[in-house]
């Protein structure tokens, strides 16, 4: 009967394993540094040939607290890194187990690193997928100014400040046509060029795409999406142009809510002058 502590401390009989948990939203990839198959609190984590990271680095700049993670650019988390970032950020988890702990492996997790995915590169004539990642004390250090001084809104659409209701403000239909990054989604056109700069999300799914142009009910998006989405039922959310008196007021009656300073002059009196 070996505890973690005692496997631990242990040069002859100490077997570490690390877990890792990839997560874009609520979607999760579970692996292991094992060869083989370990299953931890009812969790699968699979091996994978070619799986490795670098030390976490410890120290106060930005650049500290990080690791980079090395995948097959085939393995599914790094596939959804390809041609565009997903819609939602990722995130990396690494655990450490010690295989012979009792009464089973895992009673006892000791977390390694957590921190978010930064970029994802695939070098080696993309044979490779190198994941950036960043930890959250890196990320709290960076200094990101709240709010710009400008007439548009500052808040992201939906999102704290803005306050607004998503689901008051999409239409839920099955795409009955798709031409590269073309989809047409039945009932968009009671609303003309009101989903311009809104997205549309797949049903069940975390990935989304911008929305860039719409004519009737035929909406362009920033890139196609990976998979094709004819006949899958998606969510179609309006955008926002960020303006006061213009889609703040009209589509969203969110004046109240505005984050911005509308009523800038246009006219420096500093350069120019009082006349």
């Amino acid at each position: 009967m070996s505890t973690f502590d005692q496997l631990e401390s242990s040069q002859r009989l100490s077997q570490p394993v690390e877990l890792y948990t990839f997560a874009i939203g609520a979607e999760e990839f579970f692996y292991t540094s094992s060869e083989d198959l370990i299953t931890v609190d009812g969790i699968d984590y699979e091996p994978e040939p070619g799986l490795q990271r670098t030390s976490v680095k410890q120290g106060r700049d930005s650049g500290k607290g990080s690791i980079q993670v090395r995948l097959p650019a085939t393995n599914p988390f790094a596939v959804k890194w390809q041609l565009r970032a997903p819609g939602l950020p990722g995130s990396v988890t690494v655990v450490r187990v010690q295989r012979d702990e009792s009464p089973s492996i895992g009673t006892t997790l000791a977390l390694e690193f957590f921190g978010t995915v930064r970029n994802v590169g695939f070098p080696d004539e993309g044979l490779e997928a190198v994941i950036e990642t960043a930890s959250l004390e890196a990320a709290r250090n960076r200094s990101v100014p709240r709010y710009g001084f400008s007439a548009q809104c500052n808040h992201f659409l939906y999102g704290p400040g803005c306050n607004v209701d998503p689901n008051l403000h999409k239409v839920s239909a099955s795409v009955t046509a798709e031409n590269g990054a073309e989809i047409t989604v039945p009932g968009t056109s009671a609303f003309p060029t009101q989903f311009i700069a809104g997205y549309v999300k797949p049903q069940g799914v975390s990935d989304f795409r911008l929305i860039v142009d719409q004519v009737g009910d035929v909406l362009t998006l920033d890139l196609p999406f990976k998979q094709p989405v004819l006949s899958t039922m998606v969510d179609t959310f309006k955008g926002c142009d960020h303006v006061i008196d213009s889609d703040c007021l009209n589509v969203f009656g969110n004046v109240i809510e505005f984050g911005g300073w509308p009523f800038i002059p246009s006219r420096n009196i500093f350069s120019a002058g009082l006349l």
